[in-house]
């Protein structure tokens, strides 16, 4: 037994059931609008504000957006966190440091779309 490689019959029938029948094709079409949906309010309502996008709304999860001058982008993420606002630092994404994406931030647009996010924003950033 110890050597059986397989799982259980009850489960394989299952996931045959979800993939032949449609039921996680549909399930992947309703995330991905949810994803767009959530991608244009927060890229809207950032640009919205005067905040610059470097990257984003081309259909992914993420936004980078620019931060002004003198912003330090880990401090941000780490003031974020004292408020449970995750924010991931761009020059954590960067071995070039003087990339532009060094000098903002990783919106993850699924998180971003909270009233809390954005004022976090407009508190620290201006």
């Amino acid at each position: 037994m110890l050597t059986t490689v397989n799982s259980s019959g009850h489960v394989e029938r299952l996931l045959h059931r979800l993939t032949s029948e449609g039921h996680y094709d549909r399930h992947l079409k309703r995330l991905a609008q949810r994803i767009e949906t959530a991608a244009t309010r927060v890229h809207s309502a950032l640009s919205r504000n005067g905040y610059s996008i470097f990257a984003g709304n081309g259909g992914g999860y993420y936004l980078y957006l620019m931060l002004p001058g003198g912003i330090d982008d880990i401090e941000l993420a780490r003031l974020g966190a004292k408020e449970s606002i995750f924010i991931a630092p761009g020059s954590v994404f960067c071995v070039d440091k003087q990339s532009p994406i060094a000098a903002g931030i990783r919106i993850n647009v699924s998180r971003a779309d909270d009233e809390r996010f954005f004022d976090f924003l407009l508190r620290k950033l201006s």
